[in-house]
Parts: structure tokens; sequence; C-alpha cells
């Protein structure tokens, strides 16, 4: 099971699609396909890398709040450069997933429910599965392990699959 940042999220996604090896997973608060311009990645780079100076100025009443939360408990560098190099990924799409994938993000996130509806389909097509828990936004899927892990746990032991213990669990 994959939780981070969509960020982070990105490369397990595209590892998935190309490794062999991997019977289940499942990722939270991913998008998939195209979802940030190199021009949107910029303008993040940037309000990131003010609000690190703010936070290093010991100034972070002058960061937007919806920022503020992030930067006071991100390593707010590793995030400006990996803005910086999403738009460089490789695009990842339901057909070059290989193992049977489980997408769970919170119905309040709504950069992953945007980038997921159009391929509602498509990922069915490919047994894949999409999951909204109700009231979470991007932190809340990455905070609410419990519910996570009580989604996925089964997921990711079902049928023909591994016992969790071989897996790593």
């Amino acid at each position: 099971m994959v939780t981070g940042t969509n960020q982070v999220c990105r490369t397990p996604a595209d590892w998935i699609g190309r490794e062999r090896q991997v019977t289940a997973a499942a990722l939270g608060g991913v998008v998939l396909g195209p979802w940030l311009t190199p021009e949107a990645a910029a303008e993040m780079s940037e309000l990131l890398t003010r609000a690190a100076g703010a936070k290093a100025r010991g100034k972070l009443d002058d960061v937007p709040p919806d920022v503020r939360s992030f930067v006071e408990k991100a390593d707010v560098r590793v995030a400006i450069d990996t803005y910086r190099a999403i738009p460089s990924w490789p695009l990842v799409e339901p057909e070059g997933l290989r193992c049977a994938t489980l997408f769970y993000t919170g119905s309040r996130n709504a950069a992953s429910l945007a980038s997921l509806a159009p391929y509602e389909a498509r990922l069915e097509a490919v047994g894949a599965r999409r999951v909204v828990l109700d009231g979470l936004d991007h932190e809340g899927e990455l905070e609410a392990t419990d519910r996570a892990i009580e989604l996925c746990g089964p997921f990711l032991r079902g049928p023909g699959r591994p016992p969790t213990e071989s897996l790593g669990g």
C-alpha cells in the first residue's frame, strides 16, 4: 500500500505499471493522466519558495492558511523540487497497470476526483477499483491511516494474492 502526496504517488503508480512481481497495489490521493502543467508547477514552486522564506524568518502568519499547514509539517525543499520535476514524470494510464490496483481518494480532494472521474470506464476495464472516502481532503487521505488500512488490507489480500507476511507487512 502506498500513501503519500500526489507527487510521491506518481512514481509508485508508474513503477507498478512496469514491475511484474507486484500482485496488487493500493494508492491513495493519486491522480492519473496529465494534471500539472509546467506553468502551474512553476507557480506552486514559487509559492512554496516564498513560504519557506517566511518560515525561515519566523513569519508564517504571512503565509496563506491552506499553505501554512503544509509548510509547518513538510520538508518544503523536497516539495519545491518535486513540483519542479512533476511535469517531466511519465503519465500513468490505466492500461499500463500490471496488477490489481485500488485507488482511494477523499471526497474533498478535488484534484484527485477530477483526475480519476474521466478514467472510470478504463479503470473498470483493467480491473482497477476506485473508492471515495467521505469527508477527506488530500491531507486527510494521508492521515487517516486506519481507514486506509481497513479499506486496502482486504483488497491487497484478495483471492490468489500472497499473504500479507510475504508482502513485507
